[in-house]
């Protein structure tokens, strides 16, 4: 039987999911242990009552296991890989906080308006630290294979990167190469894409992908190696990793051309084309 879980729905886009790093979280862990479930979105802005008599705090991700319903996505995760030990994603104790203060870091940014403060420098030491971190026992956090870890910190990254580009045109330094190499390998991994108006869909099962597209190195990956089997985030961070995967922005809509099914197509190509128009061209 699925799991039933609790995430967050996109501000006035009640069927796609939304920016909570930690709901993205839980579902990564799910998709990479292959467990089914069922996603309920909720609008956080407006919980319906059933969803508060079962997380009275009003907090996502909530995750229905053995008829009960769990918070805290720490206390999921953990659940997940005690009842679900295959394929083992637990992080060796070593390298658990690796990263762990970096969304705290980014957040102090953000919301900070004095460019004095100390909290872009802040941010940059920890990026470093993860930077050498990588370049010592990478390309993942712990090695060669995927952890939770990698699940928790995937998300935030990107988070890190969209909000930061948009609202401080700020980028991660181009010298941090481990951390860059890091997040497109995780892009490359966890692509998600959301339709607009239609539920959680696994679009690489939809639809053939025969396309080769070059990346920035100047080699071909396929479709299949670039879009793998995961599910759904707002349509602009979609855009924000396809700007990673693609040389200019023309294979952006190639690209979707071959990823979006044909009945969704109008409207992601309007949403792609005024997005492109909109924002700086980031590749690397």
């Amino acid at each position: 039987m699925a799991l039933e879980i609790c995430v967050k729905a996109a501000v006035g886009a009640p069927n796609i999911l939304g920016d909570c790093p930690f709901c993205q979280r839980v579902l990564l862990s799910l998709e990479e242990k292959k467990i089914p479930y069922k996603s309920h979105l909720i609008n956080l802005g407006d919980k319906p009552q059933w969803f508060l008599e079962i997380s009275p705090e009003g907090k996502v991700p909530v995750v229905k296991i053995d008829d009960k319903w769990v918070a805290d996505s720490d206390v999921i995760v953990g659940i997940l890989e005690e009842k679900n030990p295959e394929p083992p994603l637990a992080t060796p104790p070593e390298f658990a906080s690796v990263g762990s203060k970096i969304f705290p870091s980014f957040v102090k940014f953000l919301k900070s308006k004095n460019p004095n403060d100390g909290t872009e420098q802040a941010l940059l030491e920890e990026l470093k630290a993860l930077d050498g971190h990588l370049k010592a026992h990478g390309p993942f956090i712990a090695g060669e294979k995927i952890t939770a870890v990698d699940l928790s910190l995937a998300p935030k990254l990107y988070h890190l990167e969209v909000a930061l580009g948009h609202f401080k045109n700020w980028t991660i330094p181009d010298n941090l190469t481990h951390v860059l190499n890091y997040i497109k390998t995780l892009g490359k991994n966890f692509i998600m894409l959301a339709v607009s108006c239609c539920s959680p869909v696994n679009l690489s099962r939809r639809q053939k992908l025969p396309r080769n597209m070059s990346l920035l190195d100047g080699s071909q990956r396929s479709m299949h190696e670039l879009v793998p089997d995961y599910k759904i985030l707002e349509p602009s961070h979609v855009m924000w990793w396809l700007s990673l995967l693609c040389r200019e922005k023309k294979e952006v809509l190639s690209l979707l051309d071959c990823i979006i099914p044909p009945r969704f197509s109008i409207c992601w190509k309007c949403y792609t084309t005024t997005w492109l128009s909109t924002v700086a061209w980031i590749p690397r």
